[in-house]
This record gives structure tokens, sequence and C-alpha cells, in this order.
């Protein structure tokens, strides 16, 4: 059941209607911004040598002196100014491509190319120049616009294997093994026998993905900053994971089961700069036990990124889909890292009996996602993607039951994967419900707080 602007929707249970909201304001106007990029005769004298290829780039970047930036539907538009002396210079094209490449980090000679577009500004066999001497001549300037497909298909392997992936974000980091790097090239060709000159920047491309509204009631709970509802009374809007059985001993006194539910916000799909909601449900017959699982210091949950690449690919390889190259978090072709830590309260709920003597505890969580996540994607032999992992209590005084003790903390019990994305979804705007006394609660480390007591607004940037 959708929640649509300015319209009622009816459902069944305690709230037979939803009211209309009003539709968020948009954003103020950011204006374009002109990036300049030039290349002069004297590579070694920049400040004394009159540039002689002048590259403009309009892109939405904040700063003229960071690298352009384009958002999926953006059109890459500029210009090209070629400044030659009296004498000209026999030139027989100018021309702009757009380069897409993902490149392995084991060896930087194992590239592919998935995306290249070339527009001609200027050629000598089709263009008129009047010009009796067949030479450039004095200042040129022209215009291109280069429009960026929102899918690619990957080439090198027979054609009824070829597979279309959506174009991917540029990722280009440090400790990542590989990379996916986007460029734009003036390309000036001379006759034969002489040398051709290139002028070439980098640019950062974001692919516009969009979640799937939530459930009415959480809408609903946005709109009107009220509390979020569970996924006892909202099991529509939630995503509750297997139960999870935790055994051991307490103090060394007695031996003890607590019951873990863990629930995630439906759908599992999740724009950056916002928040995953989390629930979860503790059951034990021991008393002291629940009271220690749920200090909000002893849970741990966290977003893991996983960055599968697979290098030394054969051409009939290059296309398999990315479960059958059989990544498995032992392989050197994966790497993981945690990016967000969750923060916990306790659930006005408090404690309530659970039946078969047990009693039961729900906490709240969020995850918070910081802004500079890249966002979920796959494209041949490369993917980014996302889990949120529960992993074993920090709980003072008690003693897993296991035969194995080695890696006991390091495993998660569970794992969700889940998708990010970096437009918010349709409907009112997501909103934290974090006091600001959970965050920084884990282990010392900093999670950012939330402004307020009460939900206030997540701050979300938008691509």
């Amino acid at each position: 059941m959708q929640l649509f602007i300015n319209d009622t929707a009816s459902i069944s249970g305690s709230v037979t209607s939803l009211p209309a909201y009003t539709r968020r304001e948009s954003p103020p106007p950011r204006f374009p911004t002109q990036h300049v990029f030039q290349l002069s005769h004297n590579l070694s004298d920049k400040r004394n040598s009159k540039p002689w290829i002048t590259l403009y780039l309009i892109s939405n970047s904040r700063d003229p002196k960071s690298l352009p930036t384009y958002v999926e539907g953006d059109k890459i538009t500029g210009s090209v100014e070629l400044d030659l002396e009296e004498a000209g210079d026999n030139i027989q094209s100018v021309k702009v491509i757009v380069r897409g490449d993902l490149t392995n980090g084991y060896d930087a000679q194992e590239r592919t190319t998935f995306l290249e577009l070339t527009q001609t500004l200027w050629c000598k066999s089709t263009e008129d120049s009047g010009r009796t001497s067949g030479r450039l001549l004095g200042h040129n300037r022209w215009a291109f616009s280069v429009s960026l497909p929102k899918t690619v298909t990957i080439p090198g392997s027979p054609v009824d294997d070829r597979r279309q992936f959506p174009l991917p974000p540029t990722v280009v980091e440090r400790y990542t093994r590989a990379s996916v790097r986007y460029d734009l090239i003036v390309h000036v060709v001379r006759s034969k026998f002489r040398y051709n000159s290139s002028l070439s920047t980098t640019f950062v491309y974001i692919p516009a993905t969009r979640p799937a509204p939530p459930s009415p009631l959480r809408q609903l709970a946005y709109q009107d900053s009220s509390p979020i509802i569970g996924p006892e009374t909202d099991p529509e809007g939630w995503n509750t994971l297997p139960p999870v059985k935790i055994q051991g001993s307490l103090f060394n006194a007695r031996n003890i089961e607590v019951v873990c539910h863990l629930s995630l916000a439906k759908p599992l799909c999740y724009t950056r700069g916002s928040v995953i909601p989390l629930s979860l449900l503790l059951s034990s017959a021991d008393s002291q036990a629940l009271d220690l699982f749920s200090v909000r210091p002893a849970i741990d949950v966290r977003l893991r990124r996983q960055v599968h690449c697979r290098h030394e690919l054969v051409r009939a390889e290059i296309n398999r889909p990315i479960g059958m190259l059989g990544f498995t978090k032992k392989t050197k072709n994966q790497s993981s890292e945690d990016s967000a830590l969750a923060v916990w309260w306790l659930s006005p709920e408090g404690c309530r009996e659970a039946g078969d003597g047990l009693v039961s505890r729900r906490m709240h969580g969020e995850l918070s996602l910081p802004t500079s996540l890249k966002p979920s994607c796959e494209i041949s032999h490369f993917r980014i993607c996302y889990t949120v992992a529960l992993f074993p209590f920090d709980t003072p005084g008690f003693q897993v039951s296991s035969l194995d003790q080695t890696n006991i903390n390091l495993e998660p019990l569970l794992e969700q994967q889940v998708n990010i994305a970096t437009v918010l979804p349709r409907g009112p705007r997501p909103i934290s419900y974090a006091p600001p006394d959970a965050a920084g609660c884990r282990r010392g480390k900093p999670v950012r707080p939330s402004s307020a007591c009460r939900p206030s607004s997540a701050h979300v940037r938008r691509p």
C-alpha cells in the first residue's frame, strides 16, 4: 500500500486512514559551476606560457577548484578553445572523448573500458575552413554536449553472454584494490609524423538511485514526528531476521540463554545521509542476563561494506554473474570494512512477560549513514555491497558456550544484505530518533548524534 502526496489511503488496524502531507520544500537552486582547464606549450613554465588549449566544463560541483560532478541524467556541457599562432597548425581534427575505466588494483594494465563516447568538434576533411593554407589559424571555439547513458554493456565476451550494467559511481580510494574512473579528454589530432596533443580531466559521476517508500505507518510517523511503530504492530514495515540463541555461563555461576530477534526497517534500501531504523528484541528466563545484554555498549550492530574484485579474468568470464565468481570472505579478492556503528536506547515498553517463564525487552536502534558512502553498485567483476551485521555481545562476566573460541568475536551472528542509494524516497523525509546520550557509547567510538531529543530531520545530501 502506498501513501500518495495530498491523498488519503486506508489501512486496516487501529489507524484507518493516513492524512495528506505537504510536499517537502525543494532545496534552493544550485547555480552551475564553471571549471577551467588549460594546456600550455611550455609545460615547465605554465605561468609565463600562454595556454593554447582551454577546456571549459559546466557541472553541479560546489567549488570550481574541485572535480566536475555529474548526476545521472545530467549532460556534460562545455566548450573547447584553441588559440593558435599566426602561422597556424596543421590539425586534422579536434575531438572530445568521455571515457569510463574499471581498473584492477593488482595490475594497473588490467583495465576494462566500459564507456567511450567520442564527439568530433572539428575535422579538416569535412570542414570548409576557407583557408588556402589548409592550416587551422587564430582563435577557435566549439561548444559540446555529451549525454551519459544509464546502462553500459561490457565488451570482451560473446554477444550472447554480454550483460548490461547501470553506469557505476566514481570509486577512487587509496585502500581499494580496484577503481572506477571517468575522464573527459580533448584530443587534438595532427598530420602524420607529428605528435598529437591531449588535455584531460577526471570527473565524478553519481548514479541517481532511490529506495521505494517505507510502510504507510512509518510515513505517518515521519510526517507527525511520532515514534516509529515496531515490528509487532507494523509487520509490513520491518524485516525480522531468524532468531539467534546465545548460550553460555554468567560469572561462571550458572548457564543462561538469551534469544535475539533483530529487525531492519523495510524496504532494505536506504539513502546515504539518512538512517537505518533498527529494532532488537531480547528474551531470557534470567533477568540479570537480560539486564546485561540490553546495556547499550553491549550491543554490536554495524554497517559493513564489502568490495569484491576479481583479477586475471579470461575474456569468456568477464560477464559471468557476480554470484558465479566464487567470492568468499577469506579470499584476497574481497575487502571488508565497518562503515557505521549502531546506537541503541531502551524502548518505552520496558520489560514484559513473553510466556514460558521468559521475559522480553525491546531496544530501538539506528545506523547513521555517512553522506560519503559510495552507493551499492556492480559492474563486470567489480561490486560494492553492504550488510547490516549483528556481532557477539560485549557482556562482562559472560562466557559463550563454544568449542572454538578463536574467532568467536570476529564472525557476525546475523548478517543481512542492504542497498545504499543516493536519493531520498518519495514521501515524508526520514528522521532520526536517537537521543543525544545514545551517541558515542560504543566502546568510545564516536557516532554522529541527533541534534535534539525529539525526532529531527536527518541531514541528507542530495546528489
